[in-house]
């Protein structure tokens, strides 16, 4: 809820005041970032959203074939053992 200011309020009571407002628009924003990357890239491999979405997610365990870790390398334009390294 943004509250109502005072003629000449400073910066930072701005910011605070609009604050919720930007955080929703924030979430907003990156989740339908998530879903076009997602869409895309899902397309891009040949699988389904479903699935990218079970393989990002940390609390499930989805397994992968070598040739859905082939395409992923592909479409990233990075080296298939660049995905496999642990950080």
């Amino acid at each position: 809820m943004v509250s109502v200011l005072k003629f000449g309020a400073t910066c930072t009571e701005l910011f605070f005041a609009f604050l919720p407002a930007l955080r929703f628009i924030v979430s907003s924003v990156s989740f339908l970032v998530y879903m076009l990357f997602a869409h895309y890239g899902a397309e891009k491999i040949e699988r389904s959203v479903n699935f990218i979405a079970r393989v990002e997610s940390p609390n499930t365990v989805q397994n992968v074939s070598l040739e859905t870790l082939f395409r992923i390398s592909e479409v990233l334009h990075l080296p298939t053992s660049k995905l496999l390294e642990d950080d």
